[in-house]
């Protein structure tokens, strides 16, 4: 990683280039969606996150929810195709344990990346399951939608 590399913690809404940068992290990954600046702003919001630029280029997100005393859910932690392999991941990882690491921290892991997880003492439990429900119209919460 070069010392370029930069983590924001932006407690508004994300700019209209780092919303282009979330979209397009999203789209190299395969999550998609097409999503418009104002659906990642309301993603963004709420909760807890932090941007990662690298070389001036946004390569990386996380982002969580939680009360701030026991518990925090990792909602994502995505890194652009293009970059990763290079570390970036784990600077996310250990930004958000620098902030939520005196609480518990959940999260719902894609098959395959387990042992990512694991080295930050994020580990499978055979006592939880994952249970969720799909989304019924995205966007209807937006205002100005």
């Amino acid at each position: 990683m070069q010392t370029t590399d930069v983590i924001l913690k932006i407690c508004e809404p994300p700019s209209s280039s780092e919303c282009n940068g979330i979209a397009e992290i999203y789209n190299s990954i395969g999550w998609g969606g097409n999503y418009s600046h104002g659906e990642i702003n309301a993603m963004y919001a709420r909760g807890y996150h932090a941007i990662l630029r690298s070389s001036g280029t946004v390569a990386g997100v996380v982002r969580a929810f939680g009360d701030d005393y026991s518990v925090t859910w990792l909602a994502e932690l995505a890194v652009h195709r293009d970059f990763q392999g290079k570390g970036l991941g784990s600077v996310l990882m250990r930004e958000l344990l620098n902030s939520h690491g005196h609480t518990a921290v959940y999260a719902d892991v894609l098959p395959g990346q387990e042992g990512f997880f694991a080295k930050f003492g994020i580990l499978p439990r055979s006592t939880l399951t994952t249970c969720s429900r799909a989304a019924t119209t995205r966007g209807s919460q937006i205002k100005g939608q």
